[in-house]
């Protein structure tokens, strides 16, 4: 629960002695002297699209043997002087990437865009180069930033891959959120599958609490929750990565957005898609 740790020091994540398998998660101390608390189950979720925690226990482990390239970048800033329209949001497609622009008060707008690592390094890292050259290959996208001048710094993260990863990447520990799944940004749904993966693992722990001591049952958790997690949102996932091969090449995206704007019902029924299934549905599958 948040007020477990009020008032409590909190020690750096990390492995406790006696191999790598061990538990992973926060510590902490009443009082200054006073001795640590050991978690039997850890989650993670912030900053999860880098995944440190569950990288940092498979190296240990030996079960990753080099780090993987990032595949794209993702990049934000709010900016002034885009040419968008009050309450509007404009989604910009071009090779290898894809990207969002809306506006936010004050003459403000949020630029949020993918790009492939390749691209970028091309670019030399140059964020405002990456947006002229990669971004504005859209047309639209090069007359809406034309004059546009960032008004914030730029924000970027590296992704090695969308999609899932490992749910229990070690005994204890349950991903959740980015860390678990980085679902695509056009979806608008990250925020929300973090919450419901929150939830979920809460549900899982909640049912076992009495049993987390017993040390075989980090195993039964484990499963349990990767089993309710793929019923939830599988479907979802599948689903967005048939558009993102789509998003990713600009004349399939400008075919997809043509069969889409033919019928407000199809719309409708994609972006149900990403979303969740109803409560009713998970307690059938539980069942």
């Amino acid at each position: 629960p948040p007020n477990a740790l009020a008032g409590r020091r909190l020690q750096p994540l990390g492995h406790f002695s006696g191999g790598a398998h061990r538990t992973v998660g926060v510590v902490s101390r009443s009082q200054p002297r006073a001795p640590l608390r050991r978690p039997r189950t850890a989650w993670r979720a912030r900053s999860g699209r880098t995944r440190a925690l569950a990288r940092m226990v498979q190296r240990a482990g030996r079960t990753q043997t080099r780090s993987r390239r990032a595949v794209v970048v993702a990049f934000k800033a709010h900016l002034r002087n885009a040419r968008v329209a009050p309450g509007a949001c404009e989604i910009y497609f071009y090779p290898r990437g894809y990207g969002g622009l809306s506006t936010i008060e004050n003459g403000v707008s949020n630029l949020c865009f993918i790009a492939s690592a390749r691209d970028a390094r091309a670019c030399h890292s140059d964020t405002n180069r990456i947006m002229r050259e990669i971004v504005c290959q859209n047309r639209r996208a090069s007359e809406a930033l034309k004059d546009a001048v960032a008004h914030s710094e730029w924000l970027a993260v590296s992704l090695e891959s969308f999609g899932r990863h490992a749910i229990a990447p070690a005994r204890g520990l349950l991903a959740i959120g980015d860390a678990a799944s980085f679902i695509d940004p056009f979806t608008g749904s990250g925020m929300l599958m973090a919450l419901e993966s929150g939830e979920l693992v809460s549900i899982v722990i909640a049912d076992r609490l009495n049993r987390l001591d017993d040390p075989n049952e980090a195993q039964s958790l484990a499963k349990e929750y990767e089993t309710l997690y793929q019923q939830k949102f599988n479907s979802r996932l599948r689903l967005c990565s048939m558009l993102r091969r789509a998003a990713f090449v600009p004349g399939l995206a400008e075919l997809a957005i043509r069969f889409f704007s033919s019928s407000d019902s199809l719309r409708r029924h994609l972006a149900r898609s990403t979303r969740s299934a109803s409560k009713a549905n998970l307690s059938v599958q539980r069942s």
